[in-house]
């Protein structure tokens, strides 16, 4: 989610061209939205979905879910 907002975020401002994308394996990172984010040829492209354009995985949420 937060990959998403930075994105958008970068986009809507002039010259926002450096974006930090952390590359380790985190599942939460990888698994809490429907949507990757690949990296091709040094670039990450802008969700384009409604909101921040990502859809939440409820079944990644329910399992890191602390009860």
């Amino acid at each position: 989610i937060t990959i998403a907002a930075s994105l958008h975020a970068l986009a809507a401002v002039p010259h926002g061209e450096v974006f930090e994308y952390c590359m380790s394996d985190s599942p939460l990172r990888h698994e809490l939205t429907r949507e990757r984010f690949e990296v091709k040829d040094g670039y990450v492209s802008v969700p384009e979905g409604p909101g921040l354009g990502v859809t939440i995985d409820e079944e990644t949420v329910e399992n890191f879910l602390v009860r």
